[in-house]
């Protein structure tokens, strides 16, 4: 096998269980063999280790359920996650799924002069 390259990757883990978000860096190297198939490789310090959405494990708690998101996709993975939290829980109540309507604009709130007079 021959290596045509490798980079260095930084991902983004979150704990399912209890939230806790950590990152890890990883070497990828991709190979190619002489049948022309890749080979990818995933590294820690020169060891040879499961990918991030493989076999991770939270060192606070111990659990699998490990989300893993590229560089710069956790705080996506992190709306997704309670979403699909706040989803189950509206499943297990009973209760009709609550559809979120995506706005540009951020959400800002009221003013404190219309708080304190109760117009709000």
């Amino acid at each position: 096998m021959r290596e045509e390259f490798s980079a260095k990757e930084t991902w983004s883990l979150e704990c399912r269980c209890c939230e806790r978000i950590w990152q890890e860096g990883y070497t990828v190297r991709r190979l190619i063999d002489g049948h022309g198939r890749e080979a990818v490789i995933w590294e820690q310090e020169g060891e040879a280790v499961q990918p991030p959405w493989s076999g991770v494990e939270c060192a606070r708690c111990g659990s699998s359920q490990v989300s893993a998101f590229p560089q710069g996709e956790a705080e996506l993975g992190r709306a997704a996650l309670r979403a699909e939290g706040a989803a189950r829980a509206d499943q297990e109540a009973g209760r009709p799924p609550e559809e979120r309507l995506y706005s540009p604009v951020p959400h800002r709130s009221p003013a404190p002069a219309l708080l304190s007079r109760g117009l709000y």
